[in-house]
Parts: structure tokens; C-alpha cells; sequence
């Protein structure tokens, strides 16, 4: 594995299998809506094997999440990470730690104070919790949907 690269239009086919693969960790989404989040992006990047992708939107966009407005209505000095994958094969190789570090050092030399982003608690995502907690974030909150059945923890690094 080396490096990181921004996503271009090639790789959606590959992005969305790697996405619809993680559903319910991620959201689910069809093309037309996996381009429409890398033309919002502040930062859409990949691997070069598109085993990993990270998508980081900026406040201010039309985005329809609860999870996006939860966050852009309590801080405006924020990037919202809106999803990560990893491929399952891929796991503990170190691609999630150089997506999260490489935006800490990007969101930084511009200035941004914050970086947030939720996970799962109902269903449970573990995993995801202790990577987070490792990486420096804390919860901030926690956001349950209409339904009750998905509830999510609110996350939040400060830079």
C-alpha cells in the first residue's frame, strides 16, 4: 500500500461495492449519490488499490444527513467525515489510520479547529468505537433517528 489519491470517476463502481459492503456502518447510497458526496467533498480521497476511501464534507452544503446537520448546526469551524471504508481484507494494514491521520495534518495547515463524525451504537460498532477513541476523538453527543432503531454517538476531535 502507498499513499493516498483524490477519488476520480473511475473508481465510483469499485467505491460504491466497497460502501454498500459496510451497510449499516456507512449509509447506503447509489451512484448518482456517492458523486454527488465526492463533488461536495472537501476531501474525497482513495488507496491506489481502492481498498479505502474517505469522503470529508465542509459546512454549508444542502446534505439531507440528520448526522451532517446534527453537526453543522453546532459548530461552523468543522469538517464532517462523512464516511470511511475500509475492504475487509484490508483491515488492521494501516489504510484507516493514514486516512484519518493525513486529514488531521490537511485540516490543520488550514486552519480548521474541529473534525466530527458519528458511529453506530445501536447496532453496535465496537470496532469502530476503539479505532476512533485511539485516534483522539470523543463523544459529543448522541443522535437516535425517528424510528428509535438506529442510534448513533456523535464524535469530535479537536485540533
Amino acid at each position: 500500500m502507498s499513499g493516498l489519491r483524490d477519488i476520480r470517476g473511475d473508481d465510483l463502481p469499485a467505491l460504491l461495492a466497497l460502501n454498500q459492503a459496510w451497510v449499516p456502518a456507512v449509509g447506503h447510497l447509489d451512484e448518482a449519490g456517492l458523486r454527488r458526496l465526492v463533488d461536495w467533498s472537501w476531501w474525497a480521497v482513495t488507496t491506489p488499490d481502492r481498498r479505502a476511501f474517505m469522503l470529508v464534507l465542509p459546512p454549508g452544503l444542502p446534505y439531507a444527513s440528520r448526522n451532517y446537520r446534527w453537526v453543522t448546526a453546532r459548530w461552523r469551524d468543522v469538517l464532517y467525515i462523512d464516511r470511511v471504508a475500509v475492504d475487509a481484507a484490508a483491515r488492521g494494514t494501516g489504510r484507516g489510520r493514514l486516512l484519518y491521520e493525513e486529514l488531521e495534518r490537511r485540516a490543520r495547515e488550514a486552519g480548521v479547529a474541529r473534525l466530527a463524525c458519528e458511529l453506530n451504537v445501536r447496532p453496535p460498532n465496537p470496532a469502530s468505537l476503539a479505532f476512533h477513541l485511539r485516534m483522539g476523538y470523543r463523544r459529543t453527543g448522541v443522535r437516535a433517528d425517528p424510528d428509535g432503531r438506529g442510534v448513533v454517538a456523535m464524535m469530535l476531535r479537536r485540533l
